[in-house]
């Protein structure tokens, strides 16, 4: 589970369900999406419709052992996840 922390109140905003084993929690101001990868094999992909309002877009299947996540700049179009020893890359927008 990952929880959303509203850092001015010091309390939580939402709880959010996730696949298992989350590692590396990434927040993508530009699109308002937080990507976590997961260790068990997905990248769980969330949306920020607000500030209090969080809802989950998918569980990404990836392959096992994701655990770093980047994108090469702000204006890039494509979310880079590191598997083991290497680089997969999914278009942030949700294609491949």
């Amino acid at each position: 589970m990952m929880t959303v922390f509203d850092l001015d109140k010091l309390a939580p905003v939402v709880f959010l369900k996730m696949t298992d084993r989350p590692d590396v929690v990434k927040f993508d101001p530009g699109l308002g999406r937080i990507y976590v990868a997961c260790y068990s094999g997905a990248i769980a992909v969330f949306h920020q419709d607000d500030p209090d309002r969080h809802r989950k877009l998918e569980d990404f299947r990836v392959q096992h052992a994701v655990h770093s996540l980047g994108r090469r700049s702000k204006s890039a179009s494509r979310l880079h996840a590191r598997t083991g020893e290497k680089w997969r890359t999914r278009r942030a927008n949700g294609g491949l």
